[in-house]
């Protein structure tokens, strides 16, 4: 188990769980233990839960060699010799609903949440490598309009 993922045992997902474990112990050995003996288990063996980093699934080890040894220093470089600086930006979007659908009630009780007006905001920022940092707010989606007028403002 150690190193490897669910998926490299013919599992489904990608998360180590008590459930799979068992399965795993089940398939393996023929001997079925319940979640709270696989929890008791996995803490004997100094395997405690984790909250995973996040890798995207098309992460290219090549090409991050690439941008960290070749690409960023060649960037940061002619940053250097015109006395600018490189930025490094990002964006997001915020609604005031929750984005899951779900809501609490008491038990046999089904909640009704009235369809108002949904209110969102984005937002766009930019931090260099010393730490500056610039921010900005706008309604709506990004487009190539938007982001020349927000380029501006960053560069002033």
């Amino acid at each position: 188990m150690h190193g490897q993922n669910p998926l490299q045992y013919g599992f489904d997902f990608a998360l180590w769980t008590r459930a799979p474990v068992a399965g795993l112990i089940r398939r393996e050995f023929d001997v079925r233990l319940s979640l709270a003996s696989i929890g008791t288990l996995l803490a004997c063996l100094g395997v405690t839960p984790q909250k995973p980093l996040q890798r995207a699934y098309q992460c290219d080890p090549v090409a991050i060699e690439r941008w960290q040894h070749e690409t960023f220093p060649a960037i940061a470089q002619q940053a250097s010799r015109e006395n600018a600086d490189v930025f490094f930006w990002d964006e997001s979007g915020f609604r005031d609903d929750p984005v899951h659908g779900r809501t609490r009630a008491q038990l046999g009780e089904i909640p009704i949440v009235g369809a108002g007006e949904r209110q969102s905001m984005s937002a766009a920022s930019a931090v260099d490598s010393r730490g500056a940092f610039w921010f900005d707010t706008y309604p709506g989606a990004l487009t190539g309009e938007l982001f020349v007028v927000l380029l501006e403002k960053l560069m002033f």
